[in-house]
C-alpha cells in the first residue's frame, strides 16, 4: 500500500513538472511568435473560421492602413472602408465568392484620408483541426506600393524595347501605306473625269488610311504609360488587333496562323497589359525563328488549366487559354527554368534586356492567371497563358442610326475649333453640305471670341486638343462655364492619362481620337442632337 501511494505521488509530481514545463514552453513559443509578428513589416492576422472573430492582428495594420486596431477588432470588416472606391466592387465580389471556402490572393489599393494611395497584396490560408474541420483563417497583408511602381516603370521600359523591335517593320509598312495613297492620288489627278476610277481610288485611299490609323493605335497602346485599369474586354478583338500589326511588321518568311474561338471571350483585365503580354510572346516567337517558320496563335475556353503551371492560383473555374507556338530553336530544361527570371536572355549583347518574359509572368500573376511553357530543342516552343473568364450576360446591340440621312435643319450652328487647315476646311465643307452652319476658328482665342458673339446660336462645339494661344481643354472649360448644357466634343491625335482625367473632370460629351472619317463626326453630332431632343 505504501509503495503504491509513493508510486502515485511520484507520477503525479512528474506530471505536474511536465505540465509546468509544457506551459512554460508554450508561453515561450507564443512570445517568440508575438515578437516576430510585431517586428515584420507585413500585417499578420488570424481569425476564427466559424464566428469570423478576429483572434490576432499585428500592429503593422495601424501603420499601413492608418486606422486603429481597436476599430478592426470591433468590426472585422472595417478594413474594407479604406479600399479604393474603384477597386472595392470587384474586391467585394471576390470576397463574397471565396468567403472562407478557398485560399485568397489579391492585389488592390487603399486610400488614406490624406489622399495618399498604397498598393496592398493580401494572402490568406485555411487551417484545419485534427478532424479535418476548418478551424482558423490566417493571412498576411503586404504593402507592395514600391514593387508596383517598379513594375510599372519596368513595363514601360519593356514596351519601349518592343517598339524598337517593331520599328523596322513599322517603317516599312508606313512607307507602303504612303506609296498606296500617293499612287492613287496620282491616278485621280490623271483621270479627273472617270467617275468609276475616282470612286475606286477614293475607297482604296480610305481603306489604306484606316490601316495606317490602326498601326498608330497599336504603337500608342504599346507606348502608353498608365496605371493598371481593369475593365471588361473581349479577348478575341484584342488578339485580332495585335495580329494585324504582326502581319504588317513581321518578315514574310514567318507565316502567321490563327485559330480563335468564334464566340466572344470576355475577361476582366488591363487592356494595355494583356496587349503587351501578347506582343511580347509573338516577338519572342519571331526572334526564335531567325530564318523563318510558322507562328501559330490559338484562343479558346477551358474549365481548368491542364499540365504543369508556373503560378499558384489554379482554381476550379473557366479560363481563356491563349497559346502562342513557334517552330523555332526551342529550349532545353535548364533554359526553361530561367526564362521568367528578370534580365535572363539568350539573345546576344545589345539585342534585348531580358525583361520581356519576366514582365509577362508578372502581368499574368497580377491577373490571377497561369502560364505554361512546353519546348523541344530544335523544334520550337509553346507558351500557354490562362486568364479567368468574366461571367457576362449576352445582349443584342441596337442597330446604328444613319444620322446623315436625317433632317439637320434643326441642328443650327456648330463651332469648329481646329488649327490644321487641311482638317478644318474639308470638315467645314462636309458639315455645311449635310446641312450644318459652321463657324470655324484656327486657335483658342478666336474660338472664344466667336462663342462670345454667337453663343445663342451655337448648339455644339468641336474642339481640337492642341491649339495655339489657348489649349482645347481650357477653351472647353470656359465655354462650359458659360453654358453648362452645350454639347462639347474634343478631338485629338493623342490623349495621355492626365488629359483623360481632365476630360472626365470637365464632363465632356464625347472625345474622339484622330484620325477619324467625317461620317463618324456626323454620326456623333446626330446622336448628341437626338439626346437633346429626348
Amino acid at each position: 500500500m505504501q509503495d503504491c501511494l509513493e508510486k502515485n505521488y511520484d507520477e503525479t509530481a512528474n506530471e505536474s513538472v511536465w505540465k509546468e514545463s509544457s506551459t512554460a514552453e508554450l508561453k515561450e513559443a507564443l512570445e517568440r511568435f508575438r515578437i516576430l509578428a510585431e517586428t515584420i513589416d507585413e500585417v499578420f492576422w488570424m481569425k476564427e473560421a466559424a464566428s469570423n472573430r478576429l483572434l490576432y492582428v499585428s500592429s503593422a495594420y495601424e501603420r499601413i492602413w492608418k486606422r486603429s486596431l481597436k476599430s478592426l477588432y470591433e468590426n472585422p470588416d472595417s478594413w474594407l472602408e479604406a479600399v479604393h472606391p474603384e477597386d472595392l466592387p470587384t474586391l467585394t465580389k471576390i470576397l463574397d465568392r471565396k468567403r472562407d471556402q478557398t485560399d485568397f490572393n489579391e492585389r488592390f489599393r487603399i486610400l488614406h484620408t490624406d489622399g495618399s494611395i498604397k498598393w496592398i497584396r493580401i494572402q490568406s490560408f485555411r487551417v484545419f483541426d485534427a478532424n479535418g474541420k476548418l478551424d482558423r483563417i490566417v493571412g498576411v497583408a503586404r504593402d507592395v506600393t514600391q514593387q508596383h511602381e517598379l513594375e510599372r516603370q519596368l513595363a514601360h521600359s519593356q514596351r519601349m524595347e518592343s517598339i524598337g523591335s517593331l520599328a523596322g517593320g513599322v517603317a516599312h509598312d508606313f512607307n507602303n501605306i504612303l506609296t498606296v495613297i500617293m499612287g492613287f492620288a496620282s491616278l485621280i489627278e490623271q483621270n479627273p473625269n472617270d467617275v468609276q476610277k475616282l470612286r475606286q481610288s477614293v475607297q482604296i485611299i480610305q481603306n489604306t488610311a484606316e490601316r495606317g490609323a490602326s498601326l498608330v493605335k497599336q504603337l500608342l497602346t504599346l507606348a502608353r504609360k498608365t496605371e493598371s485599369h481593369f475593365k471588361s474586354i473581349i479577348f478575341n478583338n484584342l488578339i485580332l488587333e495585335a495580329v494585324n500589326i504582326a502581319r504588317s511588321t513581321f518578315p514574310k518568311s514567318i507565316r502567321i496562323h490563327t485559330d480563335l474561338q468564334n464566340e466572344p471571350i470576355k475577361i476582366r483585365a488591363d487592356y494595355t497589359q494583356i496587349h503587351q503580354i501578347f506582343v511580347n510572346l509573338i516577338l519572342n516567337a519571331k526572334d526564335a525563328m531567325p530564318t523563318g517558320g510558322d507562328l501559330s496563335i490559338r484562343l479558346r475556353e477551358t474549365d481548368s488549366p491542364p499540365g504543369p503551371i508556373r503560378t499558384k492560383h489554379s482554381k476550379n473555374r473557366k479560363y481563356a487559354i491563349l497559346e502562342v507556338s513557334d517552330t523555332g530553336i526551342g529550349m532545353d530544361e535548364t533554359t526553361k527554368q530561367k526564362i521568367f527570371d528578370p534580365f535572363f536572355t539568350t539573345k546576344g549583347l545589345g539585342k534585348g534586356t531580358g525583361l520581356g518574359l519576366s514582365l509577362v509572368y508578372g502581368i499574368v500573376e497580377n491577373h490571377s492567371g497561369e502560364i505554361r511553357v512546353d519546348s523541344i530543342p530544335g523544334k520550337g516552343s509553346t507558351f500557354g497563358v490562362y486568364l479567368p473568364i468574366e461571367d457576362v450576360t449576352s445582349f443584342t446591340p441596337a442597330p446604328p442610326k444613319d444620322f446623315e440621312k436625317q433632317n439637320v435643319r434643326s441642328r443650327k450652328t456648330i463651332l469648329l475649333v481646329e488649327d490644321e487647315q487641311m482638317i478644318r476646311e474639308p470638315l467645314t465643307n462636309y458639315l455645311t453640305k449635310i446641312g450644318y452652319e459652321v463657324l470655324a476658328a484656327e486657335d483658342g482665342e478666336v474660338a472664344l471670341d466667336l462663342f462670345a458673339k454667337h453663343k445663342n446660336r451655337i448648339q455644339t462645339v468641336i474642339c481640337d486638343l492642341n491649339l495655339p494661344k489657348r489649349n482645347g481643354l481650357e477653351v472647353l472649360k470656359l465655354i462650359r462655364s458659360e453654358d453648362p448644357s452645350i454639347p462639347l466634343i474634343l478631338a485629338s491625335g493623342y490623349m495621355d492619362p492626365q488629359c483623360k482625367e481632365a476630360i472626365e473632370t470637365l464632363g465632356l460629351d464625347r472625345a474622339i481620337q484622330k484620325p477619324y472619317d467625317f461620317k463618324t463626326m456626323s454620326r456623333i453630332l446626330g446622336e448628341l442632337n437626338a439626346d437633346r431632343k429626348e
